[in-house]
């Protein structure tokens, strides 16, 4: 349920096999997906309909395979160490650890923050910005650097709605972690009681909590009361996701005029 928790201790998976390792992994990997993949993946595979795969399939699954192997090739290159490839599962909103992230290369640490900030699929259990809203993204930059004016993937079109919704999502989420860090800093010394901490540690607390991750730098046992409310809020706020809050903004908003607007110009870059 890519929940994280372990009766070890601080331990988490530290110690385990290599074949435990993997059998986590497969686990996360597989509540991480979304349970529409998995219903396709089904259908097509285990009970062999002649049906092609769904875009929503194809797009998650690419995304999330081009995350975990850029994402274990960068922690390779940033010196993380053999533990690469299961930090670039287990970042993606499980929690699990098979060695201190305190001892990570802050380049690394940045590399495991942006896999937690992307996150897991939609429908699945775990959180973040998503894999489908990284990949519509992706393939309208693409287009737009090839001067296409149509956003397509595998012979489907995506719309401009599916496209703009990606866009604000970002926008929310990203601005949701500028304003919850901003408040985290606010509250809490530049030193606590494990040592000096600095702004990679509260970005991590902040990132871990908004993608439902886990993951700790040792920050949380030594915040204040005020900043583990904040904490709490990312918690609850990641949960929901910002799709949620954007539907949430939308349904206290004043209708929008149903007449037409001229069209404006407007420079960009």
């Amino acid at each position: 349920c890519n929940a994280g928790f372990s009766l070890h201790d601080k331990n988490s998976l530290q110690g385990w096999g290599a074949i435990s390792q993997g059998v986590m992994a497969i686990l996360i990997l597989l509540g991480g997906i979304g349970f529409p993949v998995l219903l396709d993946l089904w259908r097509r595979y285990g009970r062999r309909e002649t049906l092609r795969l769904q875009l929503q399939s194809r797009l998650n699954i690419s995304v999330s395979v081009l995350l975990l192997l850029g994402g274990t090739f960068l922690l390779l290159l940033t010196g993380a160490g053999a533990d690469s490839w299961f930090w670039s599962v287990t970042a993606r909103t499980a929690g699990f650890s098979t060695s201190s992230i305190d001892a990570l290369p802050l380049s690394s640490t940045l590399i495991v923050m942006f896999l937690m900030y992307i996150g897991a699929s939609p429908g699945s259990t775990g959180g973040g910005l998503k894999t489908s809203t990284l990949g519509v993204l992706f393939l309208a930059t693409r287009a737009e650097v090839q001067g296409s004016g149509q956003v397509v993937a595998w012979k489907r079109l995506i719309p401009d709605t599916v496209i703009r919704t990606a866009a604000v999502l970002t926008l929310v989420g990203t601005m949701m972690w500028l304003v919850l860090v901003l408040c985290l800093l606010s509250v809490e010394p530049s030193k606590g009681p494990e040592g000096n901490l600095g702004f990679i540690d509260y970005a991590f607390e902040v990132t871990s909590a908004l993608a439902t991750v886990g993951l700790s730098r040792g920050v949380t046992s030594g915040v204040s009361e005020t900043g583990k409310i904040i904490l709490e809020v990312a918690m609850i706020f990641g949960r929901l996701g910002p799709l949620a809050l954007v539907l949430a903004m939308a349904s206290i908003s004043p209708m929008a005029s149903r007449g037409e607007r001229p069209t404006g110009r407007v420079m960009l870059g």
